[in-house]
């Protein structure tokens, strides 16, 4: 949460302390290369909507997928992509064009 009212991040933070939540935090890309090279987590549990991981040390992890994210990266790959694909399909009908040699 954020904002200049206190009030709700509060109210948010007791909720949690409910459900004996000590802190919460969300990790970096290199803590979850980490993680995934360790064996902690695996990359499919970030298929599910929901999961969660209790490590070696202790700590429990809840695995979210953004969703949000997940399309924008996927938005990403189709512009990077496309350019190349169009080269590949160019080189193909070239080399199809291509007399055979003797």
């Amino acid at each position: 949460m954020t904002g200049n009212d206190q009030g709700p991040q509060i109210e948010a933070l007791s909720a949690y302390k409910d459900h004996e939540f000590h802190y919460i935090t969300a990790i970096t890309k290199p803590q979850i290369e980490t993680l995934l090279q360790l064996g902690e987590i695996q990359l499919e549990l970030f298929d599910q909507v929901l999961a969660e991981v209790q490590a070696n040390d202790g700590i429990r992890y809840v695995l979210r997928r953004n969703p949000v994210r997940a399309a924008e990266m996927q938005r990403v790959r189709k512009t990077n992509i496309a350019p190349w694909a169009s080269r590949s399909r160019n080189s193909i009908a070239i080399c199809r064009n291509t007399p055979e040699p003797l």
